[in-house]
């Protein structure tokens, strides 16, 4: 069949930063799977994006394949009344626009029949673009919507224009109230210039003759490449920033970087100050010398070369000075006063209307911070450092640097902690506490600072859910899922072994008055969080999902011991002992499933055959081997004891003993001793029986 070839260009009005990705994904996935659902053979896509068009172009089959098909209708007994048909019988034809010669009577499990035997046509593959795109584009998931005209048409911005062309011709594709023309529209000097297009080849070359990157990924390239070679001409390095990278990808279609520079006398402001002002407002990078001292030069991105450049970049280099002349006046004002004579003040800042205010955030801090270091056996000046961490960790809020700059919560409070002459591992522990702001970001890089970020965040994980606020499906406005995440990634990073009940009781005992759900409810759902997530952080370490479940299926109260646990394990996971292990596991799990064992004794008098006998004596001198490498917490080693010790005589054992016969004494002594022997293992390692070696090994 004929391969045509297609481009659909939607001409939009400034697209946010970071929105661009999610539409191009949302038709990767949809708009070709929407597309073979009507019989086409072949389809192929690539799309680009700048802020101003969404481009979709592609290789289709010119038409649908032709389909024969049973439509099944009333049964027989309806459609026929003493062999004669009946109004249900016509009926169904006329539905079906079907004749008496397309009727076909088959059996079917709910008995015969009537079908009609009905040829679905082949379309044309224009038809069925016309039909697919306008309702895919219309699905698009989006964080908000506007509504521009009177087509009832939503989008994240305006739609302007619409180009499709099918094999050179254009193509009838309608969106809302716009009908596909043979423009394309350029900005030139502020301005939007109309491009005839006659072919798709011409399309290209238009849009390549203006600089116009399509591809986000070449558009990054390019960005940085320019952004190179404009450092390089100042013999500085380009300041690293990914997220501000990725901010103008999207903010610009044909790129072109200057260079700036600003007062040196402003080299004297914090580097975050700096970068952060830089970011903000307007957008540009810093550079830095070889040493990574920050230098006062910057490069701006701009959307393609403007006449005056020199007047564009007096304008940068005045709104940038401007800015940090701003900057250094909010450091010298904020200096008047202490972090320390802050803090009281807290008490006029909202943390959450049900939760009280940061004040009260802040003494439940402390408290916790004392336990918690208590707990975790840190020493008396560590303690004390957390204690005074947690006291002034949100003193910056009341700040004009904060105010000004949000991102900087934290980080600014460090920085006035060092001035005030605080400790040093204080001030690093008020700057990193909130890290990991992502589950992408970095963790904190100092236990004090760690523990700090843990309890900011169990705080607002045990007081969110306490008022309800659970996260469901995709919704999640407190970030609940996020900070559980970080907690759990702390907690197995610096191999802090607290029992997630004690964990929660810090927490909770400084909220419950503020609580109408009891208490059982509220830790069960912190309890599935922190499961929940642990299990997302080990598959994304690509640890295979029946090891991560035996393990988390077992004594799951510490999620630092249980990650121990599972990399224990992955040392011999491709060994044979770890075979042999898992089908001791299987084999005495699956007599005694479903049961309870009140009595957990062997009773030796009613051992009978030779190779029960055998299996209680061979457990009798080995259970204390076992079970003493379990308490050091060599797993690896408990699973190659256990497999060399019981996988020879437990299939000895089922071959030679009936383990359920009439004499309920005698199967009950037979189970509680396979119990004994699954419970060495299964009890506080892991619950092996459903593990994919197991199933391999069957198939």
């Amino acid at each position: 069949m004929a391969i045509k070839k297609f481009l659909i260009e939607i001409g939009v009005e400034e697209i946010p930063a970071g929105v661009g990705e999610l539409i191009s994904s949302q038709l990767k996935e949809k708009f070709p799977d929407l597309i073979r659902e009507r019989r086409i053979s072949e389809i192929e896509i690539h799309l680009g994006y700048t802020p101003s068009r969404i481009v979709i172009v592609g290789k289709i089959s010119a038409k649908s394949c032709s389909e024969k098909k049973l439509i099944a209708g009333p049964s027989y007994d309806v459609a026929f009344k003493n062999n004669k048909p009946t109004p249900a019988y016509f009926g169904f034809l006329r539905s079906q626009k079907a004749s008496e010669k397309d009727v076909v009577i088959q059996e079917t499990k709910k008995g015969k029949y009537v079908f009609v035997n009905k040829t679905q046509p082949a379309l044309s593959a224009q038809k069925i673009l016309c039909e697919v795109f306008p309702f895919v584009f219309e699905k698009i998931s989006l964080p908000k919507y506007m509504v521009w005209d009177d087509s009832s048409l939503r989008f994240i911005r305006p739609v302007r224009w619409l180009l499709a062309l099918f094999d050179d011709n254009l193509l009838n594709l309608k969106l809302g109230k716009l009908r596909s023309q043979p423009y394309t529209f350029i900005r030139e000097n502020g301005e939007f210039k109309r491009y005839k297009i006659k072919a798709i080849k011409d399309y290209f070359k238009i849009i390549k003759t203006h600089g116009i990157v399509l591809s986000p990924e070449d558009r990054r390239k390019k960005i940085q490449k320019l952004l190179e070679k404009k450092a390089k001409a100042l013999e500085v390095c380009v300041y690293p920033n990914f997220e501000l990278l990725s901010e103008v990808n999207d903010l610009v279609e044909k790129p072109f970087v200057i260079s700036c520079g600003f007062k040196s006398q402003f080299l004297k402001l914090p580097e975050v100050v700096l970068l952060a002002s830089m970011a903000k407002y307007q957008r540009v990078f810093a550079v830095v010398d070889k040493s990574g001292k920050i230098k006062n030069n910057f490069l701006a991105v701009l959307e393609g070369k403007p006449k005056a450049v020199k007047n564009v970049k007096k304008h940068y280099e005045f709104v940038l000075n401007s800015r940090l002349w701003d900057a250094d006046y909010f450091l010298t004002q904020d200096r008047k006063e202490s972090l320390e004579s802050r803090v009281p003040k807290l008490s006029t800042v909202l943390h959450h209307q049900k939760l009280g205010t940061v004040w009260d955030k802040v003494n439940a801090m402390v408290k916790m911070a004392q336990k918690l270091g208590e707990i975790l056996k840190f020493n008396a000046q560590e303690i004390q450092d957390l204690n005074r961490a947690a006291y002034l960790c949100k003193a910056d809020l009341l700040t004009k640097m904060v105010y000004e700059f949000p991102s900087l919560e934290g980080i600014m409070g460090g920085i006035y902690a060092q001035l005030d002459g605080e400790r040093n591992e204080v001030a690093d522990a008020i700057s990193q506490h909130y890290k990991p702001r992502t589950n992408e970001d970095g963790l904190p890089s100092t236990k004090l600072s760690a523990l700090l970020s843990v309890i900011d965040k169990l705080y607002n994980v045990v007081g969110f859910l306490g008022l309800g606020l659970v996260p469901s499906g995709s919704e999640d406005p407190f970030t609940i899922r996020r900070q559980v995440q970080a907690i759990v990634r702390i907690l197995i990073h610096y191999q802090f072994e607290i029992d997630i009940e004690n964990l929660f009781d810090v927490a909770y005992f400084h909220l419950k008055d503020k609580f109408k759900i009891e208490k059982e409810k509220v830790y069960g759902i912190f309890q599935n969080l922190i499961i929940e997530r642990f299990e997302v952080l080990m598959r994304e370490e690509d640890i295979s999902r029946d090891l991560i479940a035996a393990v988390v299926k077992v004594n799951f109260t510490s999620p630092a011991e249980v990650y121990f646990r599972i990399r224990k394990l992955l040392r011999i996971y491709d060994n044979k002992e770890f075979y042999m292990a898992c089908k001791v596991v299987e084999r005495t799990a699956n007599i005694i499933k479903g049961q309870q064992f009140e009595n957990r004794t062997v009773n030796e008098d009613l051992l009978q055959l030779p190779e029960e006998k055998k299996l209680w004596n061979v457990y009798l001198a080995n259970k204390d081997k076992i079970l003493t490498e379990v308490d050091r917490r060599n797993y690896d080693d408990v699973l190659i004891l256990y497999a060399r010790t019981f996988y020879d005589i437990i299939h000895l054992f089922f071959d030679k003993v009936l383990v359920n016969v009439e004499d309920e004494k005698l199967r009950n002594n037979r189970k509680v001793l396979l119990y004994l022997v699954n419970r060495l293992v299964t009890e506080r390692v892991a619950d092996l029986k459903e593990m994919e070696v197991l199933k391999n090994a069957r198939s």
